[in-house]
């Protein structure tokens, strides 16, 4: 396979345990004078060095080189030129980085001297990816995501350049992955699907799997947790630990910030303790065990934070606390808001501060669900659902409910699904689709729309077992050959 287009793609080391030697097998069946059409992108000089073990003759750009060697340089920059260029203000640029530190401690540096260094990064990754472009000229971007600093600065150098960024998201089906194209959030091949016809055959499958699913939705991240508890070693987090405080200790403070590596002991040890006893105090005060699904109610699945605040997918102008007031002084009289936590939000990442829970609960028709109530269920019971972007918004076509969602993504063309972009109108939208008399559940109809949207996606799993590495290593390899076929067309 001769392939003519230049492709930048970002493997850092969470992609690369995922998708590297597929990646690696795929470059193998192209033919020898493309072998400089590819290039990679990471952050860490770690990953880097992980890369070149796999990747011997294939150009590697990284970001912590570069900040690292022009660092000393950025004194001679003026910020408000490298602001101007990317076409946006300073704030929504440094975003989610400002939502980060909510959640996790900084190096210890003055709020003058924190947002010189903040400034100082922005012109760091605008002339690295400036670089890249300059001396790669890539065509195609493949990325894992999109929305961060970095990510943000690279979409628009994309834009100037006339260069596709596309992300890679996988989602729902442990066995799938989607290709969205950050310009418009559509899915190339999902956007081809409408023209095809349906497999019975296949659809039949579909039906039996979605059947088996239907109660237990994002299976791949059970499947994560199961991997983990297997790997469980107890002296897994000391070593880690020990590794991160040599790292952090090397650097100056300046570095450790610039590159967001976060005081190992305050923030790895003292805060996730910090959290565990918020969670508790959550759990033991807030959390409503009470919950009857025959009340009237509305359901709100809440996303994790801050991660998903450098997730260009979700509106950064609607945040939480802000939509369950309105939300909640939407609502009629005899209908109640129940709220759901992500759990990922107090297994994997940082507890939410306890004045959230507070002030949320101040409100007399709010109700906070326990971690481990079932969504689905919730789904089918609700007057209607509101999100971001997740596993509930293409439940909501599978159990024919209607869904307020201020997120984009490549099927929400469908009719039970609302977009949101701020609170204005957001009562008069409540109090129509409470009013609202549900109309006749067509299964086969929503089912066949789903199917489009499975069939859309590519194999590959993010997860595995060790008895599925060959055939997932193949199935990650063909789905590369298609992705690059699809792009030498554009």
């Amino acid at each position: 396979m001769k392939i003519q287009k230049n492709y930048l793609i970002n493997l850092d080391s969470y992609q690369l345990d995922i998708y590297g030697h597929a990646l690696k097998k795929f470059i193998k069946q192209l033919d020898d004078s493309c072998i400089n059409n590819i290039a990679l992108h990471c952050a860490s000089i770690e990953d880097k060095n992980k890369i070149k073990k796999i990747f011997h003759n294939i150009k590697i750009f990284c970001g912590e080189d570069y900040v690292r060697e022009n660092y000393p340089f950025t004194k001679d920059y003026n910020p408000k030129e490298f602001i101007e260029k990317l076409n946006t203000s300073f704030g929504e640029l440094n975003y989610s980085l400002s939502m980060y530190k909510k959640f996790y401690y900084q190096t210890k540096l003055s709020s003058d001297k924190q947002y010189d260094l903040d400034l100082k990064r922005t012109i760091l990754f605008y002339n690295f990816y400036d670089e890249i472009f300059k001396n790669f000229k890539p065509n195609i971007v493949l990325h894992e995501h999109t929305g961060g600093l970095g990510s943000k600065i690279l979409w628009e150098k994309c834009r100037q350049h006339n260069c596709k960024y596309f992300f890679i998201k996988g989602m729902y089906f442990d066995d799938r992955f989607a290709l969205v194209d950050q310009e418009n959030f559509t899915s190339p091949f999902f956007e081809e699907s409408k023209n095809l016809s349906l497999d019975d055959n296949q659809f039949s499958k579909f039906k039996i799997k979605i059947e088996n699913l239907k109660n237990k939705f994002a299976p791949y991240e059970s499947k994560k947790k199961t991997k983990n508890f297997f790997l469980f070693n107890i002296f897994r987090p000391f070593k880690n630990l020990t590794k991160s405080i040599l790292k952090f200790n090397r650097n100056s403070k300046e570095i450790n910030y610039l590159l967001t590596r976060h005081p190992p002991i305050i923030d790895g040890v003292f805060n996730k303790i910090l959290s565990y006893f918020k969670n508790l105090i959550i759990r033991k005060i807030y959390i409503d065990q009470d919950i009857d699904l025959k009340d009237d109610y509305v359901v709100l699945f809440l996303q994790v934070e801050p991660e998903i605040s450098s997730y260009s997918m979700v509106k950064i102008n609607i945040d939480s606390e802000s939509l369950i007031k309105n939300i909640s002084l939407s609502l009629p009289v005899g209908v109640k808001l129940y709220v759901k936590e992500h759990p990922a939000q107090m297994k994997q990442s940082r507890s939410k501060d306890l004045s959230f829970f507070k002030n949320i609960k101040s409100f007399s028709n709010v109700r906070i669900l326990p971690l481990n109530f079932d969504s689905s269920s919730l789904i089918k019971n609700s007057k209607f659902v509101v999100t971001g972007s997740g596993t509930c918004l293409f439940e909501c076509i599978l159990h024919n409910k209607k869904c307020l969602h201020y997120g984009s993504h490549f099927y929400t063309e469908h009719q039970n699904l609302i977009k949101i972009d701020n609170y204005e109108n957001l009562s008069s939208i409540s109090k129509k689709l409470i009013l609202e008399e549900e109309s006749p559940v067509n299964t086969e109809e929503n089912y066949r729309y789903a199917f489009r949207v499975y069939e859309s996606m590519l194999l590959g799993k993010h997860f595995i077992s060790l008895d599925e590495k060959e055939e997932n290593l193949n199935n990650w390899s063909n789905s590369f050959t298609k992705i690059f076929l699809y792009c030498e067309k554009l």
